[in-house]
């Protein structure tokens, strides 16, 4: 399912009940869509319960403030944690939310995303540091990109640091991060 420039809060509604109910649906992309908190909140809760979603997909969508991003992420990190199926999340250039700390905690607890994608999403060292720890024991994921992040060194140190305790990412993207030969 591919869906594009959506804009209303019933949209995304719409697709938070196609998420419940549906046994077969494998792939949801929502590409440049104005995705309010309550939309995000929506889709998270959906995800909760959903057994057949294996991609999600968001780029350029998420449209929230830092600060609305506190009621998303307890959605998000509980969809993380009681989803089992997801294996690819990727949220490309949604970078108007501390996206870092929105999934840290769900991350922790998941068991089943072997794909993650946060390509320019404005990640910075503090946000990248926090994700990493939560990676640190992580037992599915397998691949991160993260390229297009201003990490920097401190990011970058934090990152190997993840990977010197994680035995299972196997793939990791980390171009055009402002990392210089000290990181």
């Amino acid at each position: 399912l591919r869906l594009y420039s959506l804009t209303s809060e019933s949209s995304f509604v719409c697709i938070s009940d196609m998420l419940k109910s549906s046994q077969t649906l494998v792939q949801v992309v929502i590409c440049n869509s104005k995705l309010s908190v309550r939309g995000f909140q929506c889709i998270a809760l959906a995800l909760q319960n959903n057994t057949s979603l294996s991609k999600l997909i968001f780029f350029e969508t998420c449209m929230f403030t830092k600060e609305e991003s506190c009621d998303v992420r307890i959605a998000f990190t509980k969809a993380l944690h009681q989803n089992t199926t997801l294996r690819t999340l990727r949220l490309s250039f949604c970078s108007n939310f501390d996206i870092a700390n929105l999934l840290s905690e769900g991350l922790r607890h998941n068991c089943g995303l072997k794909k993650l994608y946060l390509t320019g999403c404005n990640i910075t060292s503090c946000g990248v540091t926090m994700f990493a720890k939560a990676l640190e024991h992580h037992c599915t994921l397998d691949e991160l990109h993260i390229a297009f992040n201003p990490i920097g060194d401190d990011g970058a140190t934090a990152i190997a640091d993840m990977l010197s305790v994680n035995d299972t990412l196997l793939t990791l993207n980390i171009s055009y991060c402002s990392i210089s030969d000290v990181g």
